[in-house]
């Protein structure tokens, strides 16, 4: 395993990222989905320590970036319909993961007119090729909160990096990411970084990946290789000082995190709407 590839695998490892066993019971998925809640809540409420005063340069690339995600966000309504379509077509084919995402836009009325017969006609197809997938979205991690399509892409995309449940895939992972990356789902989008900073499952491209990065700045993925990134030069200009910074601003962020999933606080209102 090359260096970039293990900085992945130590990140996804100190972020809870990592998913819960294939034997999970329904409330260790909860807890797995509940997690990443809290890491977005948790991140987005702290501020990245002082790495500077921000230079016009500096500035005026924040002006764009900001211009550059409203058009952003009409791109991600418009590849909706359209990823939606994908996965219909993957689950018409037999894909069982596509086949519970199709049963849960039935059931959550997303995409389709809400019906609970055709959700159960799907689910049933689903549950007779991978009952234990199945099993997954029926719990009340899933079946109590209408979770974005997006993130169920995401979610899909972690399972085949992994092999939980599905065959072992990176190409299935970047398959499912991209999905949730078209639709601004920022843990698909860090994970599609990743994917360029390691070169595994799509070309090396660190650069690339530092675009992903920073559209998903409050993913503790994100956060954690773009410390490796600046410390290192890798895809950005050396820069030690912010490398640093945004490794503390992780393990602030990673102390909160710890204490929130202790108590069992998962922000499902904020994060899920």
């Amino acid at each position: 395993m090359d260096y970039q590839k293990q900085v992945v695998a130590m990140a996804l490892a100190c972020t809870c990222l990592l998913p819960a066993s294939a034997s999970a019971a329904s409330a260790d998925v909860f807890a797995d989905v509940g997690k990443i809640a809290v890491a977005e809540q948790v991140l987005s409420k702290l501020h990245l320590p002082g790495i500077g005063k921000a230079s016009p340069q500096d500035k005026a690339a924040r002006k764009a970036q900001r211009e550059a995600r409203k058009t952003q966000k009409q791109l991600e309504k418009a590849y909706r319909k359209y990823d939606f379509e994908a996965v219909q077509a993957w689950a018409r084919e037999g894909d069982p993961e596509a086949l519970c995402i199709v049963a849960y836009a039935y059931q959550t009325g997303q995409q389709v007119e809400q019906s609970k017969e055709k959700a159960a006609i799907w689910q049933g197809k689903a549950a007779r090729l991978n009952a234990s997938l199945a099993r997954i979205y029926a719990s009340p991690a899933y079946r109590d909160k209408k979770l974005p399509l997006a993130r169920l892409y995401a979610m899909a995309g972690r399972r085949a990096h992994q092999g939980q449940l599905v065959p072992q895939s990176y190409e299935a992972a970047v398959r499912w990411s991209q999905l949730g990356a078209h639709e601004g789902d920022t843990v698909a989008l860090a994970y599609i970084g990743s994917a360029y900073y390691t070169g595994r499952g799509l070309p090396r491209d660190e650069k690339k990946a530092i675009e992903y990065f920073e559209r998903a700045p409050h993913d503790p993925l994100s956060v954690s290789l773009l410390a490796d990134a600046y410390k290192n030069g890798r895809g950005v200009q050396r820069n030690t000082e912010k490398g640093e910074a945004y490794a503390t601003f992780l393990r602030m962020a990673q102390d909160k995190m710890d204490n929130r999933v202790k108590k069992g606080v998962f922000p499902w209102g904020s994060d899920y709407r």
